[in-house]
């Protein structure tokens, strides 16, 4: 291989398959990532004979090489001449250099079925151009700087706001922290782990301690504006937006490239009342709410200082006396469950060891969490938990008054 490609990554694809592949390319050069697709090169191919320049981008002058299958891809004989091109550099390599995008179920000849595979049925175009730029940041020409290290918890002191002097790691620069949700991360042991964010999002009907005493809550203390941070699949949205409020959603894109997430999408934006940011974009706006969700988020957090950010930016776009929603589980997993230390990642675990992308988990017990909340200005004022397993909190930004479960408003002792 070159000391440094021509190319970050070459896409190979039948015409058929453009409509899905031109906006890759485009979110790709957006990101700055050296692309070769064909109507990119249009003069540098002008005149030449195509056959060897093809097969050179293919075989050495290309880091990465993505192909999407289809019928089309196997048929087609400019593509074939592209996948032998790309499978001899890889079997000199010996290393992943073919990455398969599937658009239908098609087997290539002389692909491994075993291979490791994006499915384009389940990813749109920017979340697939944000694993193509993961990958390039973990490639081996890359400082070891580059890579996600988690550093441990910072201290706060309670009971003030902190300032935002939190640095993002390395890989996760000032400006474009949140902007994908796929983190690199080494466990203990020295193993690099992809983490998505986004893979936990459930499809479940909404908390029941929502419906039965935030929505009524929320009515009697003139709630209009309600911020849901990391939304996932809207349960919660939705809810909202059937009692009446103005929702805005804090989710990435990337999470309604499933279809349960989809159609809920598209259930909400029917709400006048309803609105969506990315968290990046949540992190900038100047929108201000009168109450917050913040519903099995921080549990999925691989990194600490991060946690703080998204509660001290909560607190930051709440006005004077405002509520904040706060679920999680707990005590959700025996110690036991995790039998190997090979899974410890950050202050957590990755779940599911035998999966390419993983999910990150950290427990937090009561008093954790009320720490955390406290160091920026919050007061809890009533646990909504049912059970054992969970930890449903409702947090206040002021007053010394604690709510009954019927809203009577009592002083605590």
């Amino acid at each position: 291989m070159p000391e440094r490609s021509t190319y970050d990554v070459a896409l190979s694809f039948a015409d058929e398959a453009r409509p899905y592949v031109h906006p890759i390319a485009e979110e790709l050069r957006r990101r700055k990532v050296r692309v070769f697709y064909d109507r990119y090169e249009t003069v540098a191919a002008w005149g030449k004979d195509l056959k060897p320049f093809l097969g050179d981008v293919f075989y050495q002058r290309s880091t990465y090489v993505v192909v999407f299958v289809s019928k089309k891809y196997a048929s087609n004989e400019w593509t074939k001449h592209e996948l032998r091109s790309a499978l001899a550099r890889a079997a000199k390599e010996r290393r992943e250099y073919i990455l398969p995008v599937r658009i239908d179920n098609t087997r290539l000849r002389g692909l491994s079925n075993t291979i490791g595979y994006l499915d384009i049925r389940k990813y749109d175009a920017r979340s697939i151009a944000d694993h193509i730029a993961l990958k390039l940041k973990t490639n081996s020409h890359l400082e070891p700087s580059e890579i996600v290290e988690a550093e441990p918890d910072t201290p706060v002191k309670p009971g003030k706001y902190f300032p935002l002097a939190i640095k993002p790691m390395a890989a996760r620069r000032q400006g474009s922290v949140w902007q994908a949700p796929f983190y690199n991360i080494k466990t203990r042991t020295g193993r690099l782990v992809e983490i998505d964010v986004t893979s936990s999002a459930a499809h479940l009907p909404p908390n029941r301690a929502l419906q039965e005493f935030v929505i009524p809550l929320f009515r009697r203390e003139g709630v209009r504006r309600v911020i849901d941070c990391g939304a996932g699949s809207l349960r919660h949205t939705l809810a909202l937006l059937q009692a009446g409020f103005d929702v805005c959603a804090v989710e990435f894109e990337h999470s309604f490239g499933r279809n349960l997430a989809a159609e809920a999408l598209g259930k909400a934006k029917r709400f006048p009342g309803f609105s969506i940011l990315r968290p990046d974009e949540f992190l900038r706006t100047s929108a201000q709410f009168d109450a917050a969700l913040l519903c099995y988020v921080l549990q999925i957090m691989p990194i600490p200082k991060e946690r703080h950010l998204v509660i001290h930016a909560l607190r930051t776009k709440l006005g004077g006396r405002s509520y904040l929603l706060y679920a999680g589980t707990c005590n959700r997993f025996s110690g036991s469950y995790f039998a190997t230390k090979a899974q410890r990642v950050s202050d957590g675990y990755f779940l599911w060891g035998h999966r390419n992308i993983q999910t990150f988990y950290r427990e937090f017990s009561s008093r954790e969490t009320d720490r955390m909340f406290r160091r920026v200005g919050f007061e809890k004022v009533n646990s909504l938990s049912r059970r054992r397993a969970e930890q449903v909190f409702l947090y206040r930004t002021e007053g010394n008054a604690v709510l009954s479960a019927t809203g009577a408003a009592t002083r605590p002792r």
